[in-house]
């Protein structure tokens, strides 16, 4: 009989320990990968890059319908073997033509190089604008080059270039000026 108990405590033993064992080698749950410190550097996303042609028309009274139908009555696509991801409207009259990456060289030469399409409309690719932001509250007697200075003393990376940031304009707030200015991106 006591051996039989020395054999079942035994075997508890073991059963624990394997247990215990089990436990330590099993995944963390989330508050001790929570607790940890954060990685040094953030992820970094590169940025998504778009090959993208523009067709505006030089009447502005032009729809994106007529020169979506103009495009596709003068150009054959087929022809110069082009992929077409996606067509979209934008403003005044004007579409956005993205083909696939590798064949943005061929739309643009094959949209220079033909006449009728020179004479009703312009071709390139879109611009980038510049970021925009606004400075609310800014009291009415400080000038244009003071808000400059104090931005760049606040950011040292828009103190690296010269004229990185431009005042676009000013208008009158309920509390202040209210100041939109832009920083100059490189392009």
């Amino acid at each position: 009989m006591e051996l039989e108990k020395s054999k079942t405590a035994e075997e508890c033993s073991l059963q624990k320990k394997i247990i215990s064992e089990a436990i330590e080698k099993a995944t963390p749950t989330f508050a001790p990968i929570a607790n940890k410190a954060p990685k040094e550097q953030p992820i970094k996303i590169p940025p998504k890059i778009q090959h993208l042609a523009v067709i505006r028309p030089v009447n502005v009274q032009n729809t994106p319908a007529n020169t979506k139908s103009f495009v596709q009555k003068n150009v054959d696509i087929s022809r110069i073997k082009i992929g077409v991801k996606k067509v979209s409207n934008i403003k005044n009259g004007g579409i956005l033509i993205e083909p696939v990456e590798s064949d943005l060289q061929k739309l643009l030469k094959e949209l220079d190089s033909n006449k009728d399409l020179k004479q009703e409309y312009k071709m390139g690719k879109p611009s980038k604008r510049n970021p925009q932001f606004i400075c609310y509250g800014v009291d009415e007697e400080t000038k244009e080059d003071t808000v400059v200075s104090c931005l760049k003393n606040q950011c040292p990376q828009a103190e690296e270039t010269e004229g990185s940031i431009k005042v676009v304009h000013s208008f009158k707030g309920p509390r202040g000026t209210n100041w939109v200015l832009s920083f100059l991106c490189k392009k």
